[in-house]
């Protein structure tokens, strides 16, 4: 019954959960999209000529009146111009007769996620405003001019930037985490021309040290129109660092070797390199030239460099040292850094900064200083090898030789890659039990082994992990019968190689079942079972269940088939078990239940005549205490102390939001470094060792007007049963609890 379909594409959000479309009297169908944001540019599709659909297309305003809306209202500096179409081509020409770069943002105001890229814009124009003019459109205001920038809302925040002497605009981005400093030395790498001309010696001197060197050549523009056009592509494909034609006096003193005719100028480095073609000066290979010298010989890292790196298709050597210490190793890694620039980009990184990159590269977390050579800078690559270089690890010590020696082997392929990997377990498991694997046993007891193993993995966030790993226990148990051994192996702390689990999705979280048999597939992982339905490498996979996991063994391990009667007389036993551990817990329950409502009842007979002490220091009785048990005198907490503690949070009408002794665990802070409410970093600091007190914490020294939610409402006053454990030095590292 279709007569016609028609599609389009929406510029903008939708919300597709509320779409709707049905009959309509007179019309035939009517369709109703409800947009994310509410505002003025109604133009939903994308195509020219959805011209009909155009015209039959109306917005309810009325009904977009309660969605909030918080739109960027525009910039607060003067050198900041806002624009139109008119306004904008007098910019342009503007800026073409003034030889001066003009620099553009020409966004939506409701992208909110563009704030931080706004301020940084704003920065920049600020102290840029002499080098050249800023602008900003309102997409939503000039509807031809957000076609022309294909802006939208949903990708990166960006800019436009039209150098001096050129017809197109460069987009600069504004990447999520970027400093306001790294931003504004990025827009002003884009504001000078792609390829400079210089004629004097001092003038070619200013660029190279403001840059901190150039791309020079000594190629005439007029007579080799094909390498300059190489040239001007990879100076404007790059512009991290400058590229310069020599003419004149400049030319007549170039530094470069006899026969070059581009090199780098690099003036901290004191280096001339020469661009050594293989097929000429191509594109690619200019190109590939220019990314490897922008990147700095020896450097401390920051996310700046990052985007320097992947582009320039080089190795990272990682040097790793705690504040302070690794002076001397440091003397000899800029030595090594500088011998082998250009083929290993080497950098330094922090303790703090990096602790989790070192065990991802094989290192001990906790051992300074360190080494490591990533074959590129993307550490999101599970295919990224990465070659460990600390005393233990290879064989060797921190001279001069012997680090040179591991880049040498690195770059001559003579190392063997490092992975990450959990100690070696020193438990002993016995049959039916589960046993747990690392990356430097994986090998050895599942892949290259001759037995059946059914092996586990899971991720630290895997929902319903506790209850996995039981449902691990019971195969464990059932299939020792048939000779078939259960394994588990924690994918977070281990390295895991995507390609032998053919794996695809590299941000992966749910429990994957593998089997490993002679039998089945050469001993290559099979994927029988997932613990999510919505695993994008499921493929025949079924869903993780003690039952479904026993049916696909059965077809394929002929042990288990033949044995199966015993193992469901097992699976009795466990039920069985199982009914029996169930009325135990609901038995212990109930005790625990009686026993609770004892104690509140002896807690509210001690609180009747407790004494309610107001501990704030204005007196305002917005936090009061009241004393349970006593503690051991004088021994409250200084500030900046790590306090050890345990709580029970409840609403005044008796509701627990919350306590650490339902967990069973306690709980640390660091008493008044605003890091828990204001009620406790006063009350703790008042209470002594040993000290048990309820707490009564008015809004304003809890959560306040916004409450906690979903357990804590606005304007909530809160009452907290505590108990000061013990206190100890924040900073300590022998691994004491308490140290009073």
């Amino acid at each position: 019954g279709v007569k016609k379909t028609l599609g389009f594409t929406p510029r903008e959000d939708i919300v597709a959960s509320t779409a709707k479309c049905g009959a309509a009297p007179g019309i035939g169908e009517r369709c109703t999209l409800k947009k994310v944001h509410r505002h003025y540019f109604d133009r939903l599709w994308a195509l020219e000529d959805d011209v009909k659909l155009m015209k039959k297309a109306k917005v309810d305003w009325k009904a977009m009146n309660d969605v909030e809306v918080d739109d960027f209202e525009g910039y607060g500096t003067r050198y900041i111009k806002s624009l139109d179409e008119e306004s904008l081509e007098k910019l342009v020409k503007k800026a073409r007769k003034t030889k001066t770069a003009l620099a553009l943002d020409v966004s939506f105001p409701w992208c909110i996620k563009c704030k931080d890229a706004r301020d940084m814009f704003e920065t920049s124009a600020k102290k840029l405003h002499k080098k050249a003019l800023f602008g900003y459109v309102d997409a939503r205001e000039h509807r031809k001019l957000a076609r022309k920038f294909e802006v939208d809302c949903t990708h990166k925040c960006t800019f436009h930037v039209l150098p001096p002497g050129e017809l197109n605009y460069t987009e600069v981005e504004a990447p999520s985490g970027a400093t306001s400093g790294s931003f504004v030395s990025s827009l002003e790498t884009n504001l000078k021309p792609a390829l400079q001309v210089v004629k004097t010696e001092k003038a070619l001197k200013k660029i190279i040290n403001k840059f901190d060197g150039a791309v020079v050549t000594s190629y005439d523009p007029e007579k080799d129109t094909e390498a300059l056009k190489a040239i001007s592509f990879a100076a404007k494909s790059h512009r991290l660092i400058p590229f310069v034609v020599l003419k004149g006096k400049a030319l007549a003193k170039k530094k470069a070797p006899e026969g070059t005719e581009i090199w780098a100028q690099l003036p901290k480095r004191k280096k001339i390199i020469p661009f050594e073609a293989t097929n000429g000066v191509t594109n690619e290979e200019l190109l590939l030239f220019a990314k490897k010298v922008s990147v700095p010989e020896y450097q401390r890292y920051g996310f700046s460099f990052q985007e320097v790196l992947k582009q320039a298709e080089i190795p990272v050597a990682k040097f790793y040292i705690r504040k302070k210490e690794g002076k001397q190793e440091e003397k000899i890694i800029k030595k090594i850094a500088a011998e082998f620039y250009g083929r290993v980009a080497t950098y330094l990184y922090d303790e703090e900064g990096h602790y989790m990159d070192m065990p991802n590269a094989g290192l001990p977390k906790d051992q300074f200083p360190a080494l490591c050579i990533w074959d590129h800078i993307d550490d999101d690559d599970q295919r990224n090898k990465r070659y460990a270089y600390i005393p233990g690890v290879t064989e060797g010590d921190w001279s001069i030789e012997s680090v040179r020696q591991f880049y040498e082997d690195y770059l001559g392929k003579n190392l063997m890659p490092t992975y990450k990997s959990q100690p070696v377990p020193d438990a002993t498991y016995a049959e039916g039990e589960v046993f747990d694997v690392v990356h430097s046993t994986l090998y050895t007891e599942v892949v290259q082994n001759d037995e059946d193993v059914l092996l586990i993995m899971y991720k630290e966030w895997t929902p319903d992990k506790e209850r996995h790993f039981k449902t691990a226990s019971n195969l464990a148990r059932l299939l020792k019968v048939s000779g078939v051994r259960v394994a588990k192996y924690d994918a977070y702390e281990n390295y895991v190689d995507h390609d032998l689990f053919k794996i695809t999705d590299q941000y992966w979280g749910t429990a994957k079942i593998y089997l490993f048999s002679d039998t089945v597939e050469n001993r290559t992982p099979k994927l029988i079972a997932v613990s999510d339905g919505g695993d994008k490498d499921k493929g025949g996979a079924v869903d993780f269940t003690q039952g479904n996991v026993l049916k696909e063994l059965k077809k394929l391990l002929p042990d288990v088939a033949s044995s199966f009667d015993k193992i469901k007389e097992e699976v009795k036993v466990l039920r069985k078990e199982a009914v029996e551990r169930a009325e135990k817990r609901k038995k212990e329950a109930e005790e625990a239940k009686k026993s609770a409502m004892e104690e509140k009842e002896k807690m509210d007979e001690i609180l009747k005549t407790a004494e309610k002490i107001d501990v704030t220091p204005d007196e305002d009785k917005g936090v009061l205490k009241q004393i349970i048990k006593e503690g051991e005198k004088d021994t409250s907490p200084p500030e900046g102390m790590r306090v050890v503690a345990h709580y029970t949070g409840t609403l005044e009408d008796g509701t627990k939001f919350d306590s650490s002794r339902d967990r069973g665990d306690t709980f640390d802070f660091d008493i008044v470094k605003s890091q828990v409410i204001k009620c406790w970093d006063i009350a703790f600091s008042t209470m002594n060792i040993g000290e048990r007190a309820m707490l009564t914490c008015e809004p304003e020294y809890a959560y306040g007007e916004s409450g906690s939610p979903p357990k804590i409402p606005p304007d909530a006053t809160l009452k907290f049963d505590v108990e000061l454990i013990s206190w100890r030095d924040a900073y300590a590292t022998d691994g004491t609890k308490d140290e009073l």
